[in-house]
């Protein structure tokens, strides 16, 4: 729901790649074992961001963290991390509702 303003203006194929790409970052970097004390420190920046402010958008939090946590997670693009944060906040709404 969140991602879905990020890729609207795209037709469906693209919109399927970009989809596939962001999910296979975020897979690649949930099984990176070198790297994983970075990304649970990252989903946690996200988790509170969407938890404490949830009428920010998905840029607002990605402006949030900082860039040194973001580089540090270096598997994933800003676009993969656009992507990782609305389903956080999806599912942050989800959970409360």
């Amino acid at each position: 729901m969140y991602f879905v303003r990020e890729v609207a203006d795209l037709d469906e194929d693209d919109i399927i790649d970009i989809i596939q790409e962001c999910q296979t970052k975020i897979s690649r970097t949930l099984f990176n074992k070198n790297n994983k004390k970075a990304f649970w420190i990252l989903l946690e920046k996200i988790m509170l961001e969407a938890t404490h402010n949830p009428t920010a958008n998905i840029h607002d939090i990605l402006s949030a963290i900082n860039s040194e946590l973001r580089e540090s997670v270096f598997t994933m693009d800003d676009q993969a991390l656009l992507y990782l944060i609305a389903s956080v906040k999806e599912g942050v709404l989800n959970e409360n509702n």
